[in-house]
């Protein structure tokens, strides 16, 4: 069965989380912090009773829910509904940095200390907020992190602050509703080219000269519309095929690393430890550990 996840109170350096107790907040069951490292294991298949939403602070996350994979940046926002199972995957796994916040967004009366109109406004709104991946304009951290901090504190004065800061912070979700902008056909030809040519070397003039634009509009468009630079994605795109590859290949890191273009193993291996957290020889052995662990297991929902 799906495991119906709730959260206790935790304070350490790398996990900090209040609960409904601490805050005393209608409508907020929990809020969250999390400097999260490589060794930490994957979250299997989970659902919540109220909407959870994750901002991705720094770092690379990959979420899978209902059958679709999102990969989620720094600056970007993944939702799920009350009672939709959803897990983290392992691309684009490494350290990264986390805020996550689940709301009561299904029931009446007081909601973050807002008056019943205006709460039942934002209920409403967010229960359509829709793709499940937004990509705010402008960075949030400040927001959420000053958030975070006040509604921790024990006076009422700085949790109804703290509370102020997160309406802030869902207005400007909300202000981004349609999600992720919808990616034009230049940059849709050049990731499709990046996707079919992975292995080779690719360099940025040629995928300038895929978007039929010049070099500096392209990486400037690249950038606005993928929110990383071209050869950002394309290491991270190598990284995931070489991650297939020591899964499920007995082919050697140096060939690995040659088979993807990159000028030499050390070089793979130094990016590898940068995206990844991990060496390359230690991902292998660590996925093949899970793998002997996990056997033939299977969920059952």
């Amino acid at each position: 069965m799906i495991e119906l996840v709730t959260d206790s109170y935790i304070w350490s350096d790398k996990r900090k989380v209040l609960t409904k107790e601490q805050m005393k907040i209608d409508g907020l069951e929990m809020f969250g912090h999390e400097l999260r490292q490589p060794e930490s294991s994957a979250l299997s298949a989970h659902m919540h009773r109220s909407m959870e939403l994750v901002y991705v602070v720094s770092g690379n996350q990959c979420y899978s829910m209902e059958g679709v994979n999102y990969a989620v940046q720094g600056n970007q926002i993944f939702m799920s509904s009350a009672y939709v199972p959803h897990s983290t995957g392992e691309e684009l796994h490494g350290r990264y940095e986390i805020y996550w916040f689940r709301l009561e967004c299904e029931g009446e009366g007081s909601f973050l200390n807002l008056d019943a109109a205006a709460g039942e406004m934002l209920r409403a709104r967010l229960r359509t907020l829709s793709p499940p991946v937004a990509a705010p304009r402008k960075n949030l951290k400040e927001l959420i992190a000053g958030s975070f901090e006040l509604l921790g504190r024990e006076d009422v004065i700085s949790r109804m602050a703290g509370c102020s800061m997160l309406v802030q912070f869902l207005c400007e979700i909300i202000g981004c509703s349609d999600g992720l902008e919808v990616m034009s056909e230049e940059m849709g030809a050049v990731i499709t080219y990046i996707g079919e040519h992975i292995a080779e070397s690719i360099t940025l003039d040629t995928l300038a000269e895929v978007s039929m634009l010049s070099l500096s509009r392209f990486k400037a468009r690249f950038r606005q519309e993928v929110k990383v630079t071209p050869r950002e994605y394309i290491n991270l795109k190598k990284i995931e095929a070489a991650k297939r590859e020591l899964e499920q290949s007995e082919h050697s890191v140096t060939e690995i690393a040659f088979g993807l273009s990159f000028s030499s193993s050390d070089y793979f291996s130094v990016m590898f430890k940068r995206i990844v957290g991990c060496t390359p020889s230690e991902y292998r052995s660590r996925k093949r550990s899970e793998n002997k662990e996990k056997g033939c297991c299977k969920w059952n929902i």
